[in-house]
C-alpha cells in the first residue's frame, strides 16, 4: 500500500429515497467477509465496483474500522491513475428525494474522495462525477468539505476542514421535488438539502445539485491516490 492513502469508513451508508415513506431500497453488510477478501458484485449487493488504471485493491478489512464488523478498503496506487470506487447504479427506486447517512473516516487528506446521488451513465461507466447527473455531489478535496452547486464546488457549512485519522457521521437530506418535505427532526424546502455533519446542522436548504432529477443510484469513488473503507451500506 502506497503510504499516501485515504481512508473512509461507512459505518452506516443509509440511502432513502423517501423520507415521508421510509422505506429500505438498499442494503449491504460487509460482515460475511474474511480480511484481504476481495470484494465484487458477486460476494456484496454492489453492482458498481471500480479498480482504475491507476491500480490499488478493493478489499475487505477484518476487524475493520467501527465496531468489530469488516470494512471495505478501496485503495490506489498512482496519483495520475483513474477511479477507484464502489455503487449501485441505475436499480434503486428514481426518486427526486433521497437520505443519505455515512460515517467515514480519512486516513490522510491527499486527493479526492466523491459522493454522489443520482442517475445516468457515470452510475454505470467509469467517469468521474457529471453535474448534470447528480441530485447531489458532495466532495473531500485536500480535507476541504464542499458540495456541487449547478455551475462550481461551494464550501460546506462556509468552511469545514476534514481531518485525518478522525470519526465523522455525515447525513444528507435531499429534496429535489417542488415541495417541502418533513422528516425526524426537521423540514427541508423544495429543491434544496440539509447537510449534517456529526449532528450538526452544516447547512440548512441549500440548493441540491439538480433539482427535479429522478435519482436511481449512487456512487463513492476516490481520485489522486488514496484509500477507503466502509463496514456497513444500506439504503431506504
Amino acid at each position: 500500500m502506497n503510504s499516501l492513502t485515504r481512508f473512509l469508513a461507512f459505518a452506516v451508508f443509509a440511502l432513502g429515497y423517501s423520507t415521508i415513506h421510509g422505506a429500505l431500497v438498499f442494503t449491504e453488510d460487509f460482515s460475511g467477509l474474511t480480511n484481504g477478501e476481495a470484494i465484487s458484485t458477486t460476494n456484496t449487493s454492489l453492482t458498481y465496483i471500480r479498480i482504475g488504471n491507476g491500480g490499488g485493491v478493493i478489499n475487505a478489512l477484518a476487524p475493520g474500522s467501527f465496531g468489530t464488523g469488516p470494512s471495505a478498503t478501496v485503495t490506489q496506487s498512482s496519483s495520475s491513475g483513474s477511479l477507484n470506487g464502489i455503487g449501485v447504479g441505475d436499480t434503486l427506486p428514481a426518486s427526486d428525494v433521497y437520505d443519505l447517512s455515512l460515517d467515514f473516516r480519512l486516513t490522510n487528506l491527499a486527493g479526492d474522495v466523491v459522493i454522489g446521488v443520482g442517475s445516468g451513465s457515470v452510475f454505470t461507466g467509469n467517469s468521474t462525477f457529471s453535474t448534470a447527473q447528480g441530485l447531489f455531489w458532495l466532495q473531500s478535496d485536500a480535507g476541504n468539505f464542499e458540495r456541487r452547486t449547478s455551475s462550481g464546488w461551494s464550501n460546506i457549512g462556509g468552511g469545514t476542514t476534514l481531518l485525518a485519522d478522525t470519526n465523522y457521521t455525515l447525513r444528507v437530506i435531499a429534496n429535489g421535488s417542488g415541495s417541502p418535505l418533513s422528516y425526524s427532526g426537521g423540514t427541508v424546502a423544495a429543491n434544496t438539502m440539509d447537510v449534517f455533519l456529526n449532528g450538526a446542522l452544516l447547512d440548512d436548504d441549500v440548493a441540491v445539485t439538480t433539482p427535479g432529477l429522478q435519482a436511481d443510484g449512487f456512487r463513492i469513488y476516490q481520485v489522486n491516490e488514496g484509500e477507503f473503507r466502509g463496514g456497513y451500506d444500506r439504503a431506504r
